[in-house]
């Protein structure tokens, strides 16, 4: 099979075993912007050779990607190979191992907002991310939680949005409770998109988040 197909199959495979949209997103985003280009999506998956893989991991190295999301990127990789193989499509050649990370750089450094700050930053944000960005400020979801929430799940009457534990990371259900802003900004975004209010990946917001924090 194609490397495209392989990856596409291992996103639809962790859905059925309960993983949620998001995994899927991340799976596509991760092939579409760095395994895909590098490798060939076309290629047979079973051409790839070990040597190619290792190229993948040194093009990540010297872009301007952090490590930490380098590695994200090469778990994915590792994640479509050894479904191949466990599918009987190849056997996996050597597989690239993450970059090293110093334990000091792994610790995020949180700094919370007032709220005069948070209303600026916001005021800031892009069209497109302003609305899941106050949807997440005043809900307190996860990014990846609040990017799976599908119009089926709100509940405007009642003012909640009842989310399914595969979109949670516990995998247990959970019941939001929408405030006036939060209400305003997920109105906001059907508004935009009818059917999904965040129709876009955890990229698409990472690489506007970055911009806007400068």
């Amino acid at each position: 099979p194609r490397l495209r197909d392989v990856a596409e199959d291992l996103g639809k495979h962790k859905l059925r075993e309960g993983h949620a949209e998001g995994y899927l997103r991340k799976i596509r985003e991760h092939f579409k912007r760095y395994i895909g280009p590098e490798l060939g999506a076309e290629t047979t998956i079973g051409d790839i050779t070990a040597k190619q893989l290792l190229a993948l991991k040194h093009k990540l190295g010297a872009s301007d990607l952090d490590h930490q999301t380098s590695n994200r990127v090469l778990s994915s990789l590792r994640q479509i190979f050894k479904f191949a193989e466990e599918h009987g499509h190849v056997i996996a050649p050597a597989l690239p191992r993450n970059f090293g990370t110093p334990p000091w750089k792994t610790r995020e450094r949180w700094q919370i907002l007032e709220p005069k700050e948070i209303a600026t930053l916001l005021k800031a944000a892009p069209d497109e991310v302003r609305p899941i960005l106050g949807y997440v400020a005043n809900t307190g979801l996860r990014i990846g939680t609040a990017l799976a929430t599908e119009r089926a799940w709100i509940d405007f009457q009642r003012r909640i949005v009842r989310y399914p534990a595969t979109a949670m990371k516990g995998r247990h259900s959970h019941v939001v409770d929408l405030n006036n802003a939060a209400e305003q900004f997920l109105r906001q975004a059907l508004h935009a998109s009818s059917v999904a209010p965040f129709p876009y990946s955890y990229w698409f917001l990472l690489d506007r988040w970055m911009e806007l924090r400068v």
